[in-house]
C-alpha cells in the first residue's frame, strides 16, 4: 500500500547557505534571496505538515494493530502450552 507521502514530489528546497551569503554580499542579494525565500513553502514540514502528521498517526494505528495481533498470538501459544502441560500432568498422574 503506497502512502500519500510516497506520492509527493520534492520541490526545490531553499538553500540556507546561499541565503546567508546573499545577506553578507548585498550586490546580488535581492533576487537570489527572494528566490530562496520563495522556496520556504516547499519545505515539507511547512507545506504539508498536517499530511505528515496524519501519516504518522496512521503508522501508529497500524503498529497498534500489529502489536495487538502479536499479543493475541502469544496468548494462544501460552494457552496451548499450558493445556499441553496440563494434559501431560494428568496422564502422569494416572500412571
Amino acid at each position: 500500500m503506497a502512502s500519500a507521502v510516497e506520492d509527493i514530489a520534492i520541490a526545490p528546497q531553499p538553500d540556507f547557505e546561499v541565503m546567508a551569503a546573499c545577506m553578507r554580499d548585498s550586490s546580488q542579494a535581492n533576487e537570489t534571496l527572494a528566490d530562496h525565500l520563495g522556496r520556504m513553502g516547499n519545505i515539507p514540514s511547512l507545506d504539508r505538515g498536517a499530511q505528515i502528521l496524519e501519516e504518522i498517526r496512521l503508522l501508529g494505528q497500524r503498529l497498534d494493530r500489529r502489536f495487538e495481533h502479536l499479543e493475541q498470538r502469544m496468548e494462544r501459544l501460552e494457552r496451548g502450552q499450558r493445556d499441553g502441560l496440563e494434559s501431560i500432568r494428568v496422564r502422569l498422574d494416572s500412571l
